[in-house]
């Protein structure tokens, strides 16, 4: 039996900007998670897409009227590294960015993340980061095991249009792997992946137990929403039967790019209260909390 924790983080710019409040709050959330039932070897705590994404912020000004506000300022002052990177490797402007300043942004990601890990014994699932490699820019999920190190990376196969327009780009099919932890085997779909059967299945068929599907839905959670999200790692665990599937969603707001979503832990339905297929479910689709359910 393992122990499934779903952190719904509430993003603000504040939390991305500096490198110790960006720590403490990947922390306070560890801590959260370990009063409900204890962190441990056998838990599985995973944190929501861009969680790491979004420290190109650091440094960034609270005053900024936009989130493109924000990056024109931080571009501005970092300006001679930028025009560096993009004129050694002809890069256009989000990668050369990311190149000029991926060292500050790894060692603030992997720094709370390698800490939580080590700290409470457990696997963590860091969201996501985007990582430039090569000429190339990719969205991945980190996984650290309980002695805090680096045990997997899953970079996103199937972009939103957002991604596509910024340069992101989408990881072949060949990158899927399936990794050990004391929770079970696990497969990560970076949140459209969950939605895509040819991802999913390639997961279930290399022995995937437990579906994780890192979110950040930068749309309204309506009901008619919500009813399509169920096409994701919900159905996802009905056709495949995987033991457990946990889906954290970001919520909150960064600048203008505001974050909704109710983060699920879901099962096949006949290993679920009432057939309803949700282990647990947030309360709410806009405040910070911690879904937890055990299977």
């Amino acid at each position: 039996m393992a122990r499934l924790y779903a952190v719904q983080a509430r993003f603000t710019p504040r939390r991305f900007t500096d490198p110790r409040r960006y720590a403490e709050w990947i922390e306070a959330l560890a801590a959260q998670a370990d009063s409900i039932a204890g962190l441990g070897p056998d838990s599985l705590l995973v944190y929501p897409e861009d969680i790491g994404a979004l420290l190109a912020l650091l440094g960034a000004p609270e005053e900024a009227q936009s989130l493109e506000d924000a990056l024109r300022r931080l571009a501005a002052r970092h300006a001679p590294r930028l025009a560096l990177w993009a004129l050694t490797l002809l890069l256009p402007p989000l990668k050369a960015y990311l190149r000029a300043r991926w060292r500050e942004i790894w060692r603030t990601y992997s720094a709370a993340f390698s800490a939580v890990a080590r700290r409470y014994k457990a696997y963590v699932v860091a969201g996501t980061i985007l990582e430039p490699r090569g000429r190339r820019v990719y969205n991945v999920a980190y996984l650290f095991d309980p002695q805090g190190r680096v045990a997997g990376r899953q970079a996103k196969v199937h972009l939103v249009d957002l991604e596509a327009e910024l340069g992101v780009s989408p990881a072949p099919h060949s990158w899927l792997r399936v990794h050990d932890t004391g929770a079970g085997r696990i497969g990560i779909a970076v949140c459209l992946d969950a939605f895509k059967e040819d991802v999913v299945s390639r997961l279930a068929a290399m022995g995937a137990q437990i579906l994780v599907q890192p979110s950040a839905n930068p749309e309204p959670w309506t009901p008619s929403l919500e009813e399509e999200w169920r096409r994701g790692a919900w159905l996802a665990a009905q056709r495949h039967r995987f033991r457990a599937a946990v889906n954290p969603m970001a919520v909150g707001r960064v600048y203008d790019l505001e974050f909704e979503g109710v983060s699920s832990i879901v099962a096949p339905r006949d290993a679920t209260p009432g057939g309803t297929g949700y282990l647990a479910r947030a309360k709410s689709k806009d405040r910070e909390e911690i879904v937890y359910a055990e299977a």
